[in-house]
């Protein structure tokens, strides 16, 4: 019975051998070990706080690799002109001999850059460290890839008041929480937001418009301004499951908050932009 039972279990190690690891390589050893190439510009349709790269690896060897693209990876701009991208999830892609494309979570580090094109590329660069990296690590811990975060990243990045951390439509409020944990891990008491003129005495200005869409099943829904450059300036409005159907999505806002002459609003079904709105703000 012994002879039996070890017979039996060497043929099931031959049918079956051992499974080994696959060798893992950080993105950016690999590039330098001429392992892989690496292509990586805009991911088409989405904004540049929600997938905004997709990157191509192509393994140059001969045996099955895990590339790893870490939580606070630099992507720059070929173009100094245009936003550089810092990822907010950490990834695994294993790549044979096939090239594998994967849009990977990020977002913007310079405010005053214009967001990517689809003909923008980007190199990888450093690794974050310090803030910075404490907060992408949030972002990724409570899949926070929304413009709320996208403001705490340049509160940081571009100092940026903490008080611009908050969106129109905040059910959960998230804008409270990285409004708190961006003053945390900066070491700063609560700011308060710069006024040209006392709210009171404002005058309002308001700006609208009617987006109608119909959906197939339910979908998340955003609505935000952006800026001349493609940059999100404010969302006006989120809903995570809005039903199947069609939709009449109202918006508005005080112009006079805006003091840039031309804005666009973009409807964003699923973190694609689906609608893209021109406004000109009128003197």
């Amino acid at each position: 019975m012994k002879l039996l039972a070890t017979v039996c279990a060497l043929v099931f190690l031959c049918a079956h051998p051992p499974i080994h690891n696959t060798p893992t390589y950080e993105l950016s050893e690999a590039i330098n070990k001429g392992m892989v190439t690496v292509e990586v510009k805009k991911t088409p349709e989405s904004t540049h706080y929600f997938e905004p790269l997709s990157i191509t690896v192509t393994n140059l060897t001969s045996k099955k690799i895990n590339i790893t693209i870490p939580n606070g990876q630099l992507f720059v701009s070929t173009d100094p002109e245009v936003q550089d991208i810092i990822t907010t999830e950490a990834n695994d892609l294993i790549v044979t001999n096939t090239p594998v494309t994967k849009a990977i979570q990020g977002m913007c580090v310079q405010s005053n850059n214009r967001a990517p094109r689809d003909e923008d590329t980007y190199s990888a660069g450093k690794v974050a460290s310090g803030n910075l990296l404490k907060l992408t690590q949030e972002i990724e811990q409570t899949k926070s890839f929304n413009s709320i975060a996208q403001h705490a990243i340049w509160a940081i990045t571009d100092n940026h008041s903490v008080e611009d951390i908050y969106s129109l439509d905040d059910e959960n409020n998230t804008g409270t929480h990285f409004q708190s944990f961006t003053r945390e891990v900066l070491g700063v008491s609560t700011q308060e937001k710069i006024r040209s003129i006392p709210a009171t005495d404002k005058p309002k200005r308001t700006m609208g418009g009617t987006f109608t869409y119909y959906f197939s099943q339910p979908s998340s829904v955003s609505i935000a301004i952006f800026n001349d450059k493609n940059v999100v300036v404010r969302e006006l409005f989120q809903e995570s499951q809005k039903k199947a159907g069609e939709h009449n999505f109202d918006f508005q806002f005080d112009a006079s908050d805006f003091p840039e002459d031309l804005y666009f609003v973009k409807l964003i079904i699923n973190d694609r932009v689906k609608i893209n709105k021109r406004l000109i703000r009128k003197t």
